[in-house]
């Protein structure tokens, strides 16, 4: 059997300790989302698909944020399926929850929704 020996026992606990690090990351969570918000949908929008494309606006509001309105753009991962889901609870009239993550200008982008 052949030992390691010097250098190449260093790099191999190098390489050991940055995988375990990456793996820690990856479970931490969201480090993005910035908070929640609950309420029944008022308004919806829509626009250009990298515009704030379709946009939500809460009888409640979002905390924390100046622009009462949280979005997803057209290039957004499952996009159509969020589209469906937020359009399906508007129409009728349930109530909301949305994880933000905040952006530049105030505003918040849709991280997860769920309904009640």
């Amino acid at each position: 059997m052949i030992g390691l020996l010097g250098e190449d026992c260093m790099m191999l606990r190098k390489v050991i300790m940055a995988s375990m690090a990456i793996a820690l990351v990856g479970l931490s969570g969201s480090p993005g989302y910035a908070g929640q918000a609950t309420g029944r949908i008022a308004t919806i929008g829509n626009s250009g698909g990298s515009n704030y494309a379709f946009r939500v606006f809460l009888d409640s509001g979002f905390p924390g944020f100046t622009n009462n309105m949280a979005f997803i753009n057209a290039s957004d991962d499952n996009y159509q399926t969020r589209v469906a889901t937020l359009l399906t609870l508007y129409s009728l009239g349930k109530t909301v929850q949305i994880i933000t993550i905040p952006v530049a200008g105030g505003f918040c982008q849709i991280g997860d929704i769920t309904s009640q």
